[in-house]
């Protein structure tokens, strides 16, 4: 294990849960240098999502004493949970690829009947919680130990995952195996399954909020290569095919007699998104209420709204405290399109007025982004897109009053530092920025605190890549 200075972390005999008061974790600079492999939170705190064994908020990166040792392919934060990939060591050697969890399960987001994921060990059994709705540790979730996954999302109340039987893995070729993008374990792309639950349009066909992962069994064969979470609605991609998918809710502009409001999307269950067939999409990037998909030439295209409440003629409740359904208020001021409602309409009718219904969530429109240079990735928060070009420049659009800006053009972000951005990630209300060196930016509100401007907040060498939620962070060494 990292020790800090002067050993203050301890050492492997210790019981680290019962020995360690919180206040040690706090990292110190001389370690923060050297340390090969690190894992860091800060923010609100008050529902576990920080892992570290309570439920307080930190104004100050805290050491995630049970990661650092752990190998990490991806973390991804949501409103208040946390889910992990990382690998576990045991004496099977099949310790990788596991899915962990932590935080608010309210809403069933982290999954039920979890196993405690042991400070000491990696391993443990059932944790002793009186209080099912928060975990304040990382947790295993044994109902999918038999797969191993390679993507992980979450939505603001719901967890996506990306994985492959073992057993499949095991007896697979070299052949038949593909990596994935950033990702470094190897799996069969033609046996990857996608799974869904929390609280959300899950993608099974229903509207039920589910608290056990749920089988999404219309990609099987789709070849999925990652998977992406919004605030209410989840995206896959094939680079194979080239295929874009999305389901769940998802506002846009009303496209009848070109009205300028915003109509509501429900749609229960995958879609291949027409407007991206034959291009060669890199990557998806999923907000509140809309997305970005980066193509391979760098092209960037966004779908849905970014506020949609600029287009209701009535303001409703579009608050982040609990998930997202049609309520009888939404349906009162938003009209709500049903794509199950209009496949049956389509089916009957073979030329559908246009004027009297909405086309198909198929073909859904996409919007060309202008003035930004060759993109690599995206990130996209609450009405807002912040971009990454190859050269590792910061491209900001959106409306967004927490981190100061309020146009839809893009603007370049001025980053003091000499070494290039190599990845981003979007809160609820902020963004960070990760350098080559390790220098951790933030521009927006986190935690009470609003930074006008990109500032640094940290700095670790070994650290590569930030998970944002809807108001913490981690920053982390991605394998």
């Amino acid at each position: 294990m990292a020790n800090g200075d002067g050993g203050s972390h301890g050492t492997e005999e210790d019981n680290i849960e019962d020995t360690l008061p919180v206040e040690m974790y706090t990292p110190h600079p001389e370690w923060l240098d050297s340390a090969d492999r690190v894992c860091l939170v800060w923010g609100q705190g008050s529902d576990g999502q920080l892992g570290i064994g309570d439920c307080v908020g930190y104004t100050t990166p805290q050491v995630l004493l049970s990661m650092i040792d752990r190998p990490l392919m991806n973390v991804s934060a949501g409103h208040s949970h946390t889910v992990a990939i990382g690998e576990l060591a045991d004496e099977e050697g099949s310790g990788h690829g596991v899915l962990m969890s932590w935080g608010s399960n309210m809403y069933g987001q982290t999954a039920k009947e979890l196993d405690h994921f042991s400070f000491s060990t990696g391993f443990g059994g059932p944790e002793d919680d009186d209080d099912e709705d928060e975990q304040s540790v990382p947790l295993l979730v044994p109902s999918l130990n038999g797969f191993r996954f390679n993507d992980c999302a979450t939505g603001l109340y719901h967890t996506l995952a990306l994985g492959v039987s073992r057993a499949v893995g095991e007896d697979s070729s070299d052949d038949e195996r593909g990596s994935l993008d950033g990702h470094s374990r190897e799996y069969n792309r033609q046996h990857t399954k996608v799974f869904a639950w929390g609280s959300a349009l899950l993608g099974d066909g229903t509207s039920n909020f589910e608290s056990r992962p749920t089988h999404i069994r219309n990609l099987d064969d789709k070849q999925i290569d990652c998977v992406f979470a919004g605030g209410h609605h989840s995206m896959a991609i094939s680079h194979s095919t080239g295929s874009v998918y999305l389901w769940g809710w998802l506002f846009e502009r009303d496209v009848r007699e070109n009205a300028e409001k915003a109509v509501l999307r429900q749609i229960p269950s995958p879609v291949q998104l027409n407007a991206f067939n034959g291009m060669s999409v890199r990557t998806v990037a999923c907000g509140v209420w809309h997305s970005s998909v980066v193509t391979t030439e760098g092209k960037v295209f966004t779908i849905g709204l970014q506020k949609p409440s600029n287009l209701l003629s009535r303001q409703i409740d579009l608050s982040y405290s609990s998930p997202f359904y049609a309520s009888d208020e939404v349906k009162a001021n938003v009209d709500v399109v049903n794509e199950l409602d209009l496949q049956d309409q389509y089916d009957e009718e073979v030329t559908p007025s246009t004027a009297q219904s909405f086309p198909l969530a198929s073909q859904l429109s996409a919007t060309l982004m202008s003035g930004v240079p060759a993109i690599a990735a995206c990130a996209c928060g609450d009405g807002f897109t912040v971009m990454l070009s190859d050269g590792g420049e910061i491209y900001f659009s959106g409306l967004n009053k927490n981190i100061g800006a309020s146009r839809l053009e893009a603007i370049k972000v001025e980053v003091n530092s000499t070494s290039p951005v190599k990845s981003i990630s979007a809160g609820l209300n902020f963004y960070t920025a990760v350098t080559a060196a390790g220098d951790v930016y933030v521009q927006g509100l986190l935690h009470g605190r609003v930074y006008r401007s990109l500032s640094k907040v940290i700095t670790a060498k070994a650290i590569t890549h930030t998970a944002t939620g809807n108001d913490f962070c981690i920053a982390y060494t991605r394998e």
